[in-house]
């Protein structure tokens, strides 16, 4: 799909691309800033990525800044700092990485929507709204 060609940018302003993830489960979290849920649920990313390392990338896809528009660098900067993530990748994205119908974005549903892949990057099931026993237990299957 034209998603895993796309190019990102994560919080170092490093070049982000799926496909160099290969090999590793990803977890591709479609938040907004305006989100509570979504800020809630910030704060466990970091600690589970660094309980599978080397086997994990958990990627918070930031859609939306405070006000509906993409996320500035204060933004992304804000959320990486309030959210005292340090290796997880926080992409600055816009609202293009979705798309309704799945042809050309993912299907997000809500916010925050998480969606699995496997290591060979295929997606494997998507879900909205954030419980930690829940996305631990989906990683521990792809694993």
């Amino acid at each position: 799909s034209s998603v895993c060609n796309m190019i990102f940018y994560d919080q170092n302003k490093d070049v982000w691309q799926l496909y160099e993830q290969e090999g590793k489960v990803v977890v591709l979290d479609f938040s907004t800033v305006w989100c509570g849920p979504c800020q809630n649920a910030g704060h466990f990313i970091q600690p589970i990525q660094d309980d599978y390392p080397g086997n994990l990338e958990f990627v918070t896809v930031l859609v939306d800044g405070a006000y509906g528009d993409p996320p500035t660098e204060a933004e992304i900067n804000e959320w990486v700092s309030s959210h005292n993530i340090t290796t997880a990748p926080v992409l600055y994205a816009d609202r293009s990485v979705m798309d309704p119908t799945g042809a050309t974005g993912y299907l997000v549903g809500g916010f925050p929507t998480y969606v699995f892949l496997d290591k060979e990057l295929k997606i494997h099931m998507g879900a909205v709204g954030f419980n930690e026993q829940y996305v631990r237990s989906i990683i521990d299957g792809l694993l």
